[in-house]
């Protein structure tokens, strides 16, 4: 469901860890690189990402988790980024997404699939909405449990 604003948060902390279960159905064809899987922000735009959540799909590669993380809204605008393995449609995979002081990690089936370090500290975000599935991107064809 696109627009699915689900809850809201007063303040982040530095230090998160988020875990979701992740069953993708399909890949809609023509809705540009990102579909929407959870989306924390605070802007009535799509530029921070507090995490951000995605399927991606570039061409000539598989279905993967994107994740991107704003650390400081800038000037300069600091986002760190990775992505997953390739996917598989109809099978469910656990994630977790963790920060902890200036280091981010992806976990995929308990397996570390990726991680980066920023020598900035992150900001704290305030009113934070959460989406699943967010007003500017087509919403993923998938189940998050």
């Amino acid at each position: 469901i696109q627009n699915n604003n689900i809850a809201e948060i007063q303040i982040t902390p530095y230090n998160f860890r988020l875990q979701f279960g992740l069953t993708p159905h399909s890949w809609q064809l023509a809705t540009g690189l990102l579909q929407s899987v959870i989306h924390f922000t605070t802007q009535k735009n799509n530029s921070i990402r507090v995490p951000g959540v995605f399927l991606q799909k570039s061409p000539g590669q598989g279905l993967k988790l994107a994740v991107y993380i704003s650390i400081q809204v800038g000037p300069p605008a600091l986002t760190i980024y990775f992505s997953s393995p390739e996917l598989e449609l109809d099978r469910m995979y656990c994630f977790e997404i963790t920060a902890n002081n200036n280091h981010y990690e992806l976990f995929m089936d308990g397996d570390k699939v990726a991680e980066s370090d920023s020598k900035n500290q992150r900001t704290h975000f305030e009113k934070v909405k959460i989406y699943a599935g967010d007003p500017w991107y087509t919403a993923a064809d998938a189940t998050i449990s």
